[in-house]
């Protein structure tokens, strides 16, 4: 008879049983160490994960061959970029698409809101970034690029540039906040920096391009 305990979900506030490990292994071979019930379990491609590392592994959902090796156990980079991407989304498609010139520009955004492949997939630390851009229908050529990029040498920091040229770069006010968290709060904490991060986006874009008839 086994005398194998159990451990607790490491879910804040859950009671229940951590029956479920993350099944995140890193390209060193390292494991992540953590249990979580089946309601704060995270799936991705059939497997079971914490919710970190089921968004490292949706932010590497690329359309380039072969999977990169994956981030270190403890590195959060792809894992931000991908929840910041999904914030962002929205609103920097909309403040785009008011600025296309519908007869000779598409609005292109990275494959399912994932990050691009790094430059160097086998370097020891790399930058993951996430783009939305103006395309010309004729060239290809770029003309407005917004883009998010978590580098793992930094990686609760995060970086918003217009056409190359960073518009804001820091650290989001949640991250390291530790112990327990009014919800209330956090989510106050989150709108705000989103909106930060958008209103420095548009003064930009209002520079480069100004949205003509407003």
């Amino acid at each position: 008879m086994s005398n194998r305990v159990t451990p607790p979900c490491e879910a804040e506030g859950c009671r229940s049983p951590g029956f479920i490990a993350c099944a995140y292994r890193d390209r060193a071979g390292a494991e992540c160490t953590t249990h979580w019930c089946s309601t704060h379990a995270a799936s991705y491609a059939g497997h079971r994960y914490c919710r970190r590392h089921a968004d490292t592994l949706a932010g590497l959902s690329t359309p380039f061959d072969g999977t990169p090796p994956l981030p270190l156990v403890d590195n959060r980079a792809a894992s931000l970029l991908h929840w910041m991407a999904g914030l962002l989304e929205e609103p920097v498609r909309g403040l785009l698409e008011e600025r296309r010139r519908a007869l000779t520009e598409n609005l292109v955004t990275d494959h399912l809101g994932a990050a691009g492949p790094p430059t160097d997939p086998d370097a020891e630390n790399r930058e993951w970034v996430r783009r939305w851009q103006l395309v010309e229908h004729t060239t290809g050529h770029a003309t407005i690029t917004v883009s998010l990029a978590v580098d793992e040498a930094d990686q609760k920091k995060v970086t918003v540039a217009v056409n190359g040229t960073p518009v804001h770069t820091g650290e989001p006010p949640w991250i390291g906040r530790g112990e327990k968290t009014d919800a209330g709060a956090m989510k106050r904490s989150r709108r705000e920096y989103l909106e930060t991060l958008v209103a420095a986006i548009e003064a930009d874009l209002d520079r480069q391009r100004p949205v003509t008839g407003r």
